[in-house]
């Protein structure tokens, strides 16, 4: 049976979705949850949604000029996991 996965991926790659869209996702998620820790009481829920758009849009855009980051922060996350997971095990065991 062949591998399903593996050129989903690589059409994924190739339209650059890892390059683009997933830096977006990133940054959207971390900064709305900041601003929601952080800013509850002091901003809306549409403000902290526009200002994690607009901030993310920062972000893909410097993605694109620079894609070296895209690669840094690809590293960190897989080392953060890889850290994270054996942390759990540790734990639960």
């Amino acid at each position: 049976m062949a591998d399903v996965f593996s050129p989903m991926i690589s059409n994924l790659q190739e339209l650059g979705i890892y390059l683009y869209l997933f830096p977006f996702l990133i940054s959207l998620a971390f900064t709305y949850g900041i601003l929601s820790y952080a800013l509850k009481d002091q901003l809306e829920k549409t403000a902290r949604g526009l200002i994690s758009i607009l901030v993310s849009f920062f972000v893909m855009l410097f993605s694109m000029w620079n894609p070296g980051i895209v690669e840094f922060f690809a590293n960190i996350f897989g080392y953060m996991l890889i850290l994270g997971t054996g942390f759990l095990a540790m734990v639960i065991l």
